[in-house]
């Protein structure tokens, strides 16, 4: 079990870290959200033993990580930049994470290579001639390659194409159950922490605001981010302006049904149905959210389908995301270019404040 308990860090003047305490059990993924600023990677870098906080307590399986220099701590940490050593090549750079007493040293090295869809033809290169996805997973192979405790990976996805980070998220997922390592994966990607952690914990302005398994945080966001962070692709919102124009709510024309404080409407992207036929602003819902949509892009995992939604308002035009299971797509959806309505729930919609609180559903 890794304990950080009310832990705090400030640098001259400013406050980074306030009182921040969370537990993540062996074997268990917590994802850790929030803006640029937030404090995260000061977290993770205070749990790897680079900075010193000014207060609280670090433990790590029932020990003290108090004291105990950065080089010396058994915790695995790929930092954001993915540092490798240049003067070594691709396979010494993973094998000089390998403790030196451990038996089948090269092999373990090449085995995590191979896992992470590294070839052989450039393991003997210098890290001045990868590409930064190559880069980036030579770094996470360091990682996973060493005997740690506990594991610390910042922004560990961030230059990997949707496909690879899939794959790469399962990888991690089985490497840290099967080890059993306490683990604080940090990332501004919605869709990865989803599809990887077990909980999130949000950070805003330092503090930790939050920190559920996803099915709470659903249930019972916070705050408009805690909402968002709990969906496959983020919280989706349009100014509540361009759902006037569109009429597309019962009873929004008249505002009768909204609080006067409401700036913009939202909902959750695994919220949303498909009426597929034609545009339409009419609904089989009294007070659902029906939106007119192009289909612009479609991304299959599985029965899954990720769909980019392009709306048009007075200036631009805005992109929207949906993610549905193929049996909760309308008869006759036709794919990319297609025109289409996108059918939130009354009861799904969220209503935001200027602040982007959270002031009640639509219902």
């Amino acid at each position: 079990m890794l304990i950080l308990d009310s832990l705090s860090f400030g640098f001259r003047a400013r406050r980074i870290l306030n009182n921040v305490s969370l537990s993540v059990a062996p074997g268990e993924i917590v994802g850790l959200f929030g803006p640029s600023g937030s404090g995260k990677s000061t977290l993770a870098r205070v749990v790897a033993g680079l900075l010193v906080p000014d207060s609280g307590r670090i433990r790590l399986h029932g020990e003290s990580l108090g004291g105990i220099p950065a080089a010396m701590r058994p915790v695995g940490f790929l930092q954001q930049g993915f540092p490798l050593y240049p003067h070594m090549t691709v396979l010494e750079n993973v094998e000089v994470s390998v403790e030196v007493r451990t038996p089948g040293k090269a092999t373990r090295a090449t085995a995590v290579l191979e896992q992470l869809d590294l070839p052989e033809r450039i393991w003997h290169r210098k890290p001045e001639s990868l590409s930064g996805g190559e880069a980036q997973r030579v770094a996470l192979a360091k990682v996973l390659a060493k005997d740690c405790r506990a594991l610390l990976l910042d922004e560990p996805f961030s230059n990997l194409n949707k496909e690879l980070r899939l794959a790469l998220g399962q990888l991690v997922r089985e490497s840290v159950r099967e080890r059993q390592l306490p683990c604080i994966y940090i990332s501004h990607d919605e869709h990865d922490l989803m599809l990887t952690a077990d909980r999130i914990a949000v950070m805003e302005g330092g503090r930790l605001i939050q920190a559920e398994p996803i099915e709470r945080l659903v249930q019972s966001p916070c705050t408009a981010r805690a909402a968002g962070i709990a969906l496959e692709v983020g919280l989706q919102w349009l100014p509540l302006a361009s759902v006037v124009k569109q009429a597309a709510v019962s009873g929004v024309a008249e505002g009768g049904q909204l609080p006067e404080a409401c700036a913009r409407v939202a909902w959750r992207a695994d919220d949303a149905s498909f009426i597929s036929r034609r545009p339409h602003r009419e609904s089989t819902e009294p007070g659902a959210l029906v939106i007119g949509v192009t289909v612009d892009r479609v991304v299959s995992v599985g029965r899954r389908r990720f769909l980019a939604l392009c709306v048009a308002d007075d200036t631009s035009a805005r992109m929207l995301w949906a993610s549905v299971t193929s049996d909760r797509l309308g008869d006759g959806f036709a794919g990319e270019g297609a025109q289409a309505a996108l059918h939130i729930p009354a009861d799904r919609v969220l209503l935001l404040d200027a602040q982007d609180r959270v002031l009640g559903s639509l219902r």
